[in-house]
């Protein structure tokens, strides 16, 4: 497993649409491929066509939810993008 973290503190800069297009491309390489977007504006998931309604919570959410030793339910953060992204 490559861990591959596209990170700037600068906003605007094209983060998403590099994480997006990597991604992609590894995915059709073959390679089973997971986004992990640390922006509490989910663009990668908008990015990937998630309608914005479905988009209920966001890395903060989970990150509260964990230090409060709440329950995260996967099912409604993770979205399966095709059989190689998700």
């Amino acid at each position: 497993m490559r861990i591959i973290a596209v990170v700037n503190q600068k906003g605007g800069c094209g983060k998403t649409t590099v994480a997006i297009n990597l991604a992609s491309a590894i995915a059709q390489e073959g390679h089973r491929t997971m986004i992990v977007d640390m922006d509490p504006q989910s663009h990668c998931a908008v990015g990937l066509a998630v309608p914005e309604e479905q988009i209920e919570q966001s890395i903060y959410d989970v990150l509260i939810s964990k230090s409060r030793n709440e329950p995260i339910r996967l099912t409604e953060i993770l979205w399966q993008i095709s059989d190689r992204l998700e």
